[in-house]
């Protein structure tokens, strides 16, 4: 064995929020953990020509993909919410849907989760009207200085950090991982592991396995590409003016949002997906009025501009592949093929008739949205969450990866994040990565 590969029992390639929780849980064990990281602590310039990647029909935002050690935790609002248990559950109307793990299964590791990143229980944000038909739903918020997962990081005897280490691909020999390949600044090296697991984000880590031709004897890899399509759209004018304490976050530094979602019987009633609004005072439809109305907030308002999140459906088409142009280290950039399908569309329409309805029936106001006139979307942005490309099932025909995350054909090569989300929800996607990052770490320690 040359000066140039490491043995250890675990390689986790990527330190951002399911990295560095493995990394975390796996400190202070019996087993030696190396993790790869090719930033630094600072995060890299964007655009970054490492990280760049084409996008088709709808746009995947080049600064949403942060290559630095803590990952796009170094950059997020810290927004926490775990998943609905719908959202895990088969649903006959969304075509995929179904995850091989219960709620239930997950909650344990959402309890460690959440205490790992110190949220305590969402503050409660009183509901300023009520409805059988839109569930309240509340997001915690990690406490502003724990935020950068990597300066919170904390060096173990068993664990070996390497930056600016990029990954060139992964060799198999038979069913297992034999080597991975390694570039860094010294030039190249090799990593022997007993078991890798890839946590490089949800366009990398299919991109990593296409590079590698790996995970893929069914063209399952870098499919059913999801994020949460967001847009502002509609705007509620009250009949009374509602007090700033209705719409207002419960804390500076760890706040509580409030939410409405559509109920799960709604959802069944309509066959829709789980998507939910947030609404945002506006003080004054006119612009210049509202820039001055800044410099001090009245206490109520009449106008609430509606903020969508959409869950998508999970689409076979929707994927990411390799491009032909390459990056400074000449590997095939990602191409991301993203849109909306037309259960994404008519969620939204539902979502908009059911609001209006409800604002009426409890006398709160009126919602004015395009949606309701025939109207179409328009300026959809990415939320930066990018889902479902190593998609977990006990299928290997439609999925790559099984209930534990190890790609279904390679014994040894585990998959971290949330690419291998079967579904997306609406809720931020940090919380569940976490709880499913622990619950990884336990099996490896089993297994191992």
């Amino acid at each position: 064995m040359s000066a140039r590969t490491v043995a250890t029992d675990v390689c986790v390639i990527g330190a951002g929020a399911a990295g560095l929780t493995l990394a975390r849980e796996l400190a202070g064990s019996k087993l030696a953990v190396c993790v790869l990281e090719s930033g630094d602590r600072l995060a890299a310039p964007v655009p970054d020509p490492l990280y760049h990647v084409h996008s088709s029909a709808l746009v995947v935002a080049q600064d949403s993909r942060v290559r630095a050690f803590g990952g796009t935790t170094t950059v997020w609002s810290g927004r926490w919410k775990h998943f609905d248990e719908i959202d895990l559950e088969p649903r006959d109307w969304v075509a995929g849907s179904g995850w091989p793990i219960t709620f239930a299964a997950l909650q344990p590791y959402r309890a460690r989760a959440d205490a790992a990143a110190g949220i305590a229980p969402a503050t409660p944000v009183k509901s300023w009207f009520r409805s059988d038909a839109l569930v309240p739903t509340v997001f915690a918020t990690q406490p502003a200085a724990r935020r950068d997962w990597g300066a919170g990081y904390a060096d173990a005897p068993n664990v070996g950090l390497h930056l600016g280490a990029h990954v060139l691909r992964i060799e198999r020999r038979g069913t297992k991982v034999q080597r991975i390949h390694v570039r860094d600044a010294r030039g190249d090296w090799t990593i022997e592991p007993r078991v890798a697991v890839v946590a490089a984000g949800g366009i990398e880590n299919a991109r990593l396995l296409l590079l590698s031709e790996l995970g893929n004897p069914h063209d399952q890899v870098g499919r059913y590409y999801m994020d949460h399509p967001k847009l502002k759209l509609g705007v509620v004018e009250t009949y009374d003016p509602l007090e700033r304490s209705a719409w207002d976050a419960s804390g500076e530094d760890a706040p509580s949002y409030l939410g409405f979602r559509l109920a799960d019987a709604v959802q069944r009633e309509h066959r829709v997906l789980n998507s939910h609004v947030l609404f945002q005072p506006l003080f004054e439809r006119d612009l210049v009025r509202r820039v001055v109305r800044r410099a001090r907030l009245p206490a109520s308002c009449r106008l609430l501009s509606v903020r969508n999140y959409l869950e998508q459906q999970p689409e076979p088409d929707n994927r990411v592949r390799l491009h032909d142009e390459l990056d400074p280290l000449g590997l095939r950039k990602a191409a991301v093929h993203w849109t909306l399908g037309e259960l994404d569309r008519r969620t939204m329409v539902v979502f908009h008739e059911v609001l209006r309805r409800e604002l009426q029936r409890a006398r709160i106001g009126e919602l004015d949205s395009p949606l309701l006139r025939g109207g179409n979307f328009d300026e959809v942005g990415d939320a930066s969450h990018h889902m479902g490309t190593t998609r977990m099932g006990s299928d290997p025909r439609s999925s790559v990866v099984d209930a534990h995350c190890r790609v279904h054909d390679v014994d040894n090569l585990f998959m971290a994040g949330s690419s291998v989300f079967p579904t997306s929800g609406y809720a931020n996607p940090t919380a569940t990565i976490a709880a499913l990052a622990i619950r990884l770490a336990d099996h490896l320690k089993e297994l191992l």
